[in-house]
This record gives C-alpha cells, sequence and structure tokens, in this order.
C-alpha cells in the first residue's frame, strides 16, 4: 500500500513495484522488451543461478525462429509448424514439441436430426485418423485426443478414453460404416452434412482431411468458413449447424473446467446443445464434494457418460511447442508449459 499511496498509477514502473520474488523489474519497454535481474532480498536468491532475464515479445513466429538459431535466444515459445522438418533436421534436441491440456474439437449439434442418433455420432469420430492428423497435418505439433479431458492432469488422473482408442484404423471404419448402415445411410441414402471451422490454414487442412475420410465412408461433406467472431457467434447462440470445429485452453488444470462446458445450465460454452439430466447432476455432485478422492471418482463418472455419448468430437490437444539452447539448463517440459528461470543455468 505505500508504494501505491507514493507513486499512484506508476506503482508497476522499474524501480517503483515491490515484489518478493526471484526477480526484480529493471525495466519495461512497450513492444520491445521486458527486463528482470535477480532480487536479492528474494529468501533464497544464493540458489539462482540467471542474473538477468531479457523476455522479447515477438509477434513474427518466423522472425524469432531466426533470432533463436543466430543465438540471439536462448528459448522460444511458438514457431510455423510447417517449420518442423526443418528445425527437426536443423536444431535436433533443441525443438521441444511436448503435450498441452488444449484441445481441439468438433462439436455436434445433437439437437436436429440425424447428429441426435448416437450411432451416427459415433460413426463420424470412429473414422477420422486422428494419428494421420497429428503427424501429416500438424507435423507432429499435436497429438491425437481420446478424450476430452487431457492426460497428466495431477488432480484427475487417466481420463476416460474413447472405448476404440486401441483399434486399428480399418477396425474403426468397418464398424463405423456399419453404424451408419444400421442408422440408415448408405449408397442410395448418403449422410450429408455441414463442417464449418473459423478461418486459420491449419484448420482448413483438418477439415479438409476429414471430409476425406468421412467420404470413404459415403458421407458428402460440405465446408463451410467463417472469421472467428461469425463462426463461435452462431455456436454460442447455438444457431443452426451440423458440425463445426471448437478448441478450449484451460483456465485451470482441473477436469471440471472441460466438463462443464456440456453442462446443461452452461450455453455460452456447450455449443452442442447437449443435455443430459445425469450429467448434471454427476457435476453439481462434484461440485458440493471437498474429499478430493470422491470428487475424482464423481468426475470420472461424469466423464464416462460424455465419452459414451460424444456430443464433441475430441481430435487433437494441441502441443507446445518451444526451442530451448543446449546451453540453458534445467528446462522440463511439462503440461502447463511453465519454466522458471530460478530453477535454471546458463552454461558458456
Amino acid at each position: 500500500p505505500p508504494a501505491v499511496e507514493k507513486y499512484g498509477d506508476a506503482f508497476v514502473k522499474p524501480g517503483n513495484m515491490v515484489s518478493n520474488g526471484t526477480y526484480m523489474l529493471k525495466d519495461a519497454v512497450p513492444n520491445a522488451q521486458i527486463t528482470v535481474v535477480k532480487n536479492p532480498y528474494f529468501h533464497d536468491a544464493d540458489s539462482v543461478a540467471i542474473d538477468e532475464v531479457i523476455f522479447y515479445p515477438t509477434e513474427d513466429a518466423a522472425a524469432a525462429v531466426k533470432r533463436f538459431v543466430a543465438g540471439e535466444l536462448d528459448s522460444n515459445y511458438g514457431f510455423p509448424t510447417k517449420q518442423i522438418p526443418y528445425l527437426r533436421e536443423t536444431l535436433g534436441d533443441q525443438l521441444h514439441i511436448s503435450q498441452s491440456p488444449v484441445i481441439e474439437y468438433y462439436a455436434i449439434n445433437v439437437t436436429k436430426a440425424p447428429f441426435d442418433d448416437l450411432r451416427v455420432r459415433r460413426a463420424l469420430s470412429m473414422a477420422i485418423d486422428r494419428a494421420f492428423l497429428s503427424d501429416a497435418i500438424r507435423q507432429g505439433a499435436a497429438v491425437p485426443a481420446w478424450s476430452f479431458v487431457p492426460p497428466g492432469l495431477p488432480s484427475y488422473g487417466e481420463p476416460v478414453m474413447l472405448d476404440f482408442k486401441d483399434s486399428s484404423m480399418l477396425e474403426r471404419e468397418d464398424e463405423a460404416a456399419r453404424l451408419l448402415r444400421e442408422a440408415g445411410y448408405g449408397p442410395d441414402h448418403p449422410l450429408k452434412l455441414e463442417l464449418r471451422y473459423n478461418t486459420n490454414e491449419t484448420h482448413k487442412q483438418t477439415a479438409i482431411a476429414i471430409a476425406g475420410m468421412w467420404e470413404e465412408l459415403g458421407v458428402e461433406t460440405t465446408l463451410i468458413n467463417e472469421d472467428v467472431s461469425t463462426h463461435y457467434g452462431i455456436l454460442q447462440r447455438h444457431g443452426d449447424f451440423d458440425i463445426a470445429r471448437a478448441g478450449w485452453i484451460p483456465d485451470y488444470p482441473d477436469a471440471q473446467n472441460f466438463l462443464f462446458q456440456l453442462q446443461t445450465n452452461n450455453p455460452g460454452f456447450d455449443y452442442s446443445g447437449y443435455s443430459n439430466p445425469k450429467f448434471d447432476t454427476l457435476m453439481d455432485e462434484a461440485a458440493r464434494t471437498p474429499d478430493p478422492k470422491r470428487r475424482r471418482a464423481i468426475l470420472h463418472q461424469a466423464d464416462a457418460i460424455i465419452e459414451h455419448d460424444q456430443p464433441n468430437i475430441p481430435l487433437l490437444f494441441t502441443a507446445w511447442r518451444n526451442l530451448v539452447s543446449d546451453k540453458l539448463k534445467g528446462w522440463k517440459d511439462n503440461i502447463p508449459n511453465m519454466h522458471l528461470s530460478r530453477w535454471m543455468s546458463i552454461t558458456q
């Protein structure tokens, strides 16, 4: 409080900011750099190996890669996926691609026929070759999603996986074809659908690939592209659509922050229009349960309902993409993609 009273709005400026962390703010130049230096008053300052850290905000990912290759940066987050083969060959182990909790999925409008039929939803999900999307479309910068809740959440454990995860692609295609025939679709009566995605070249490539996979089942897919505001506006207002691309970046690492999107009382995120009283009851019960082990068990029950009903088709967990110099020691890939300079050192 004394700093705020003395400096007013300027309390966040270098020399005025009060903090008890590992580093203190030295300077902040808008759109150029932020520099922090080791805080001598930090309770464990003697263990901090790096004296100064400079952060460079760079909108041009390709330009940042050039700076890293030139040795101007010790680490960098993000790079164009099309550069992955070149970077893998050029940088070797300095290229880090690791799992993230960010999911990409297709929301299915379960409020309209024929997508209210579980057989149709399940067939469409089974026919998607997620490994191909990961390897060929994303160049390894994403991993197949076999669940809506990502693996690796410490508070949750192993999520409920799609029951066809371990089946071969051929087995899945045969079963998907059988389900569509059972639902009344075939060569004489093909399933026709519209697939929407927001403007992005990668999203476009993904949609084209999936439309091709569905074509093998006799499904006729029309692709519709909209700018991101229009796209999500349609989803949030529950406009008329068949299947639409969506993504979710969790606010906190907990299964509830994924599953809550499908609760009936959450229309802003329940794009599919899904409503299941049993699922809602379990989510409410989990919210009232203080015991972590019991709460986790309840959330797993709710998760199992989602994986069975398939209102959303999980596609990929987008991978974190980092470049890390061999000189930077102590870097460890992790789900939240948090890398504190306090625990690292630099060798010359």
